[in-house]
């Protein structure tokens, strides 16, 4: 028989290695007269009390032993406590009773309790076409705090104009933020390889669904040229949401005349391109968000 202790104390790093390896020697001690040959130590997660190390680690006052909580013998007790319910296990008895304890510490919450947010929302600016590597943008008024967002489930989505979903703000591409007059303004970054399609902003709040107008995404003008390479737009470190590598997948210099390459002479796998003129002579060069991406096909 394997003995499985589960501990409802610990985050993934709250038992330090070397306290795991001492209870599971005392558990498996106390065990061995019940038939028990193993002892499986198991961390329920979605908790975190810092670190439970040692006494000899406390008392070096290192990282862990530094951000042990509770005091020298932290891990003594917890040790102990295993071992009471271990016993009582083994010889059928209940469990303890749990310690009195009031988690509230004596404050009592008089406060209103938060609302789910507004029942309506109005849009106040819609999306316009946007390239590749930029950001699509959709603003309405709402209800204060962010009251309106549902909670575990998405509230800005991305969808194609027909509706089939392509993204939202459960993952990395979308951001939104709403002021203290509950306008919320969302923002998606396009990927590099989005198809070239209509999309629209859908917002499902508590109690209101609104959905934007469809916007066009469009191939990116914003590549450069720097010798015989092609490069995408530099990232901006703690401004853009998600990662693009610095060389464009697939890029190559498809025309060009001597040292120059005309604009949309620079392309990468997905037909993004150069809006501008650029030079192959080492200098970066080409970017022009401002350019039609019409010419990318060119």
């Amino acid at each position: 028989r394997t003995c499985t202790v589960c501990t409802r104390s610990a985050g993934p790093w709250a038992l330090h290695r070397r306290v795991g390896r001492r209870v599971r020697s005392v558990l498996a001690t106390a065990g061995a007269a019940y038939g028990i040959k193993g002892v499986q130590l198991s961390g329920l997660a979605n908790e975190y009390l810092s670190y439970f190390t040692t006494p000899e680690e406390y008392d070096a006052q290192h990282y862990e032993g530094g951000s042990t909580m509770y005091g020298r013998e932290t891990s003594v007790f917890v040790q102990d406590q295993l071992l009471t319910l271990t016993q009582a296990l083994m010889t059928d008895q209940p469990a303890p009773a749990s310690d009195p304890t009031d988690p509230r510490r004596g404050v009592v919450d008089t406060a209103a309790a938060y609302g789910t947010g507004a029942t309506e929302a109005t849009a106040t600016m819609q999306p316009v076409a946007t390239q590749r590597m930029s950001r699509a943008r959709f603003s309405w008024t709402g209800g204060v705090k962010g009251l309106d967002m549902p909670l575990g489930t998405a509230f800005v989505s991305i969808q194609t104009a027909a509706g089939q979903p392509v993204t939202d703000d459960l993952g990395r591409q979308l951001l939104w933020a709403v002021d203290a007059n509950g306008g919320y303004a969302a923002q998606w970054q396009i990927p590099e390889g989005q198809s070239v399609s209509r999309y629209r902003f859908v917002i499902t709040a508590n109690h209101y669904r609104l959905v934007s107008s469809a916007f066009a995404v469009t191939r990116a003008t914003t590549l450069s040229v720097q010798g015989d390479q092609v490069l995408n737009p530099d990232l901006v470190v703690n401004t853009d949401l998600t990662y693009r590598p610095t060389f464009a997948v697939g890029g190559q210099i498809a025309r060009s005349s001597g040292a120059t390459v005309p604009a949309g002479g620079a392309v990468d796998a997905y037909g993004n391109c150069n809006g501008a003129p650029a030079t192959t002579d080492g200098t970066r060069s080409g970017a022009d968000p401002a350019a039609d991406p019409a010419i990318c096909r060119g």
